[in-house]
């Protein structure tokens, strides 16, 4: 059925035009709320005995008896940890939104696309670039393959490998603007891989947006000094990456 714009525009000021109205009533019923929170904070005796009233008249009534805590009462937030648990991630911008970001899986047809956000990553990157600990060894690149991205293993019987891509939102800022920066891990092996890190060490020219960084897997982060200026991130991912597994890092920083 073909959209009616004339009357979702009607719709639409109809609803700008009760908005003051609207707002006006809640604020009335905050500041009712407000005072009978007030009237009642100390009488905790009083409503218990009418809730058991209440209660005892209508059966099938359900309701909480007040506690003997006042209903007024607020308690300070507890401290921000220095490393944060986190697992949570913004939802996907156009640059990121792609199969290989969602699920792991490469799209033939999105590879433009993905190659130029991918080479938009690079413009941002510093000499050190990103760096990936597997079972608490620090991984290398591995050359020759025909991966998206750069995938990382250690040496050893096992050699883990995990893959990671790299996006950013553009490759041209000017001083003061944000640019966002997706990861996606994948575990491309045939093994379990335990104590994934990733370290990302900002070039000089970006300022890590503070309380930016999200995650898709339970992982502590942290962002420290570099020593050039700007910000090293971490990531310990909590759980270990079966194969097949992965995850979504994301962060933005603002350009100097």
């Amino acid at each position: 059925m073909p959209l009616d714009f004339i009357s979702v525009k009607k719709q639409i000021q109809q609803s700008a035009a009760e908005a003051p109205a609207q707002i006006k009533h809640l604020d009335i019923l905050r500041r009712h709320a407000g005072e009978l929170l007030a009237a009642y904070s100390g009488k905790q005796a009083e409503l218990r005995a009418k809730v058991e009233q209440a209660a005892a008249e209508d059966s099938f009534l359900r309701s909480a008896k007040p506690t003997e805590e006042a209903l007024n009462a607020s308690f300070p937030l507890p401290k921000a940890p220095a490393q944060a648990t986190i697992i949570a991630y913004r939802s996907l911008a156009a640059y990121a939104n792609l199969e290989i970001i969602r699920t792991g899986q490469v799209d033939g047809g999105e590879m433009p696309k993905l190659e130029q956000a991918v080479k938009s990553a690079v413009t941002w990157t510093s000499d050190l670039g990103a760096q990936v600990v597997l079972d608490n060894r620090q991984a290398v690149a591995v050359v020759g393959l025909k991966q998206p991205g750069i995938v990382y293993q250690t040496d050893g019987p096992d050699n883990p490998r995990l893959r990671l891509v790299k996006l950013s939102s553009t490759n041209h800022a000017l001083p003061g603007e944000e640019v966002e920066f997706t990861l996606r891990l994948d575990n491309i092996g045939d093994q379990e891989i335990g104590n994934v890190t990733i370290v990302d060490n900002l070039a000089t020219r970006l300022e890590y947006v503070a309380n930016s960084a999200q995650s898709t897997l339970p992982a502590s982060f942290s962002a420290v000094p570099n020593g050039a200026g700007s910000s090293v991130l971490r990531w310990e991912i909590k759980e270990p990456l079966s194969p097949g597994a992965g995850g979504v890092l994301q962060f933005t920083a603002r350009v100097r």
